[in-house]
């Protein structure tokens, strides 16, 4: 389960003993009508190269990692629903906070029912903090809807909500299988969890992500292996226009089509030469790694016999030749095949993969 740590120092703990991670909720009487929803990646278009990273959502915000030192036991937020552990990444706002506050005393128990054929909604009790906005939500999507309901979709809809979290470990139609009923409870409660023991090696996870599809995989690998989680953010932002690839215009579509584009970073990474493992992540544009990532690969020196492992999102295109075009910008370091995943997909899967390289 994923946890949002403060730096380890006696004033944070005790500054940070009283935050908390939570769960949303939607009203069954008057829950939103359903969306088809914007997907994050771009469909395919035979006649043209493709953008699989088509923007729904800007990436804004850079969520560096703050670690905790391994074998530290740290509070979470846990989730059940019936019998069944979910694996849930909490938002770091005041209703997870809220949330777990609510947990200090007691499990919280919620009943919960199933409404429109695409959620499961259940009444809190009593009021969270709101920070709602309009949302696109898709399977697995926690959220907290009129203050004092939480909702835990397998479908999708489109309304305003506070987001609370999202389940990583189940796919689509293991949350339909667990959820598509008349009724069930969600229990949740305070436990404790222990970080990995870190690996001898040292390993970053390195990535650009515009919609974050890319950015929500790059954090699971960084959380498995206790990894320096990196994003390349650009010095000017990408809008969801800069990335159409219907227009021959946009941003991106000169970019790509330009052997020389190098699009500039917002900041650099500090000593990459100590890592000995380097996942790297992109999503697919027009069937290559976006120009930025040769921005990154160009301004660093890997540790000789460093390893650097891919790992792309796209709606449908293979990693391709992405990765071997990207490793004439990394001198001195072994390649790995590397790994196309899809939005959404879940933590369970990423980690399995990550275990098979036996790297770690």
């Amino acid at each position: 389960m994923k946890a949002k740590f403060l730096p380890v120092t006696f004033l944070a703990l005790f500054l940070a003993f009283g935050c908390a991670e939570g769960t949303k909720v939607t009203n069954a009487s008057a829950s939103p009508s359903t969306s088809s929803g914007a997907k994050d990646n771009a469909p395919a278009n035979a006649s043209q190269p493709k953008n699989d990273d088509a923007a729904t959502a800007s990436d804004t915000s850079s969520d560096e990692t703050n670690k905790t030192p391994a074998n530290e036991e740290v509070t979470i937020l846990q989730a059940k629903i019936d019998d069944t552990i979910i694996n849930v990444e909490w938002e770091d706002n005041e209703a997870v906070k809220a949330l777990k506050e609510m947990a200090k005393a007691s499990v919280i128990t919620v009943n919960m029912s199933r409404y429109g054929g695409f959620e499961q909604v259940g009444d809190l009790g009593q009021a969270l903090p709101r920070n709602d906005s309009q949302t696109t939500t898709a399977p697995g999507d926690i959220v907290l809807y009129s203050g004092d309901k939480i909702v835990i979709f397998f479908g999708s809809n489109s309304w305003s909500y506070t987001r609370l979290g999202k389940v990583t470990d189940k796919t689509e139609a293991e949350l339909k299988a667990l959820l598509d009923k008349d009724n069930v409870t969600l229990y949740l409660s305070l436990a404790a969890e222990t970080q990995p023991e870190p690996s001898a090696k040292k390993t970053l996870v390195a990535y650009f992500s515009v919609t974050k599809n890319t950015e929500a995989i790059a954090k699971h690998i960084a959380k498995h292996t206790a990894a320096t989680l990196f994003e390349i953010v650009p010095q000017t932002p990408y809008t969801a226009e800069d990335i159409n690839y219907n227009n021959s215009d946009s941003r991106t579509s000169k970019e790509q089509n330009d052997p020389n584009a190098r699009p500039a970073m917002a900041s650099g990474i500090e000593n990459i030469e100590q890592y000995d493992i380097i996942y790297l992540g992109y999503p697919i544009w027009w069937g290559e790694a976006p120009k930025i990532m040769y921005t990154f690969l160009e301004s660093v020196t890997l540790k000789k016999g460093a390893t650097v492992v891919p790992f792309v999102t796209s709606g449908s295109s293979p990693i391709g030749s992405s990765a071997v075009n990207l490793k004439t910008a990394a001198i001195a370091a072994g390649w790995l095949p590397g790994k196309r995943f899809a939005a959404g997909t879940a933590q369970a899967t990423v980690e399995e993969w990550v275990d098979s390289l036996k790297l770690n």
